[in-house]
């Protein structure tokens, strides 16, 4: 049996390096080994093996017996292909499965699961291994719990939750036409809220980029999806979305979600005396402009012009004055605890003065 080096390493090696003629007779002629199961060993295409064949001027052994593949892979010994340490390290500290171990060595799961218990390397139990599902997205999300009906009936946890969908959410298609939810943020504690307002016990996923990193929620209920629908929510929205009919009791909730998504509030070092100022982004004109409107004619607001911003898209925002975001302070805040709030933005407002303001 050839060793783990030649089976699964050097894949940027031409293949004649690491099979040989004489060994490819070998195998496929006299140990009967078909060729999908070679190129499977050597970690090559069947058609990179068809054309190193045609190369030999080898023949096609047409005398083999269609093995069942466990069958075959069974034959191979994992002994003389790696130590215990290495399985170990591969299964505990890279986290790989033992349908993923196996692979690697071309053997079955069943192999590398007598190999551990022969040597004594601890399993996971199914805690453990539930727990890494999850936390790499294999778990299906229907294990999860979730209120399904949470978006068939205003409230305000809803208005708020709403709110943020509709500015740092997605809905992504998956497969036999059901969509997926998406909720990012840098903030754990927010998307922490969400969860309870949910009733949710779906995972946050710390996504990685180069240079950055984010945290998201996925829930994927066909109820949620149908009922976000009816609300406006669709894939790729971001410079299409209008603005929803909210009730007018839960329009503050929605916009406190809005704000916790799109929003900001900053200091403004050019008035130290009325620094505060409260501004909103978006790639959808018709929905700022809808949003402004419902400031001006509910929150009694100034009525404030929309600029655009033109980076990779364009972009269109609106920046209120220091009364005016002591004004929209009092708007979205007025009954609420931490539970249905960004925090971090509460206290940025506390910071910049507005109960000293007389709020």
């Amino acid at each position: 049996m050839y060793g783990f080096m030649a089976q699964v390493g050097y894949q940027s090696d031409p293949l004649r390096k690491r099979l040989s003629k004489k060994n490819f007779i070998e195998l496929h002629h006299n140990q009967g080994v078909s060729q999908v199961e070679i190129a499977r060993r050597f970690n090559v295409s069947v058609s990179s093996l068809i054309r190193l064949k045609k190369q030999y001027d080898v023949p096609t052994n047409k005398n083999i017996k269609k093995l069942q593949p466990i069958q075959q892979r069974e034959k191979v010994s994992l002994e003389n292909q790696t130590l215990p340490k290495e399985i170990k390290r591969l299964y505990w500290e890279d986290k790989l499965s033992l349908a993923e171990i196996g692979k690697r060595f071309c053997v079955d799961r069943a192999v590398v699961f007598g190999y551990m218990k022969r040597h004594k390397i601890q399993i996971r139990n199914k805690s453990q291994a539930r727990k890494l599902a999850a936390d790499e997205g294999r778990l299906s999300m229907e294990l999860f719990e979730v209120n399904e009906k949470f978006f068939s009936k205003w409230s305000a946890e809803m208005a708020w939750v709403l709110g943020l969908i509709f500015t740092d959410g997605n809905v992504h298609p998956q497969a036999q036409g059901t969509y997926c939810l998406s909720i990012s943020s840098k903030d754990t504690s927010l998307l922490q809220n969400i969860k309870n307002a949910m009733n949710s016990t779906h995972p946050i996923k710390k996504v990685i980029h180069k240079e950055w990193f984010i945290y998201r929620l996925f829930i994927t209920r066909p109820q949620i999806n149908s009922d976000l629908s009816q609300l406006g929510i669709t894939p790729r929205k971001s410079l299409t979305i209008l603005f929803p009919k909210v009730p007018y009791s839960f329009l503050p909730h929605f916009i406190r979600g809005v704000f916790d998504g799109d929003g900001s509030v900053f200091f403004d070092p050019r008035s130290k005396k009325s620094p505060l100022r409260v501004s909103f982004t978006s790639g959808s004109k018709a929905f700022m402009t809808a949003l402004e409107t419902k400031l001006r004619m509910d929150a009694g607001l100034s009525k404030r012009t929309i600029h655009e911003a033109h980076r990779v898209n364009t972009n269109y925002y609106i920046k209120y004055s220091h009364q005016d975001s002591l004004k929209f302070f009092n708007y979205i805040y007025e009954g609420t605890d931490e539970s249905i709030r960004l925090e971090r933005k509460y206290q940025k407002f506390i910071e910049g003065g507005v109960l000293s303001n007389g709020i």
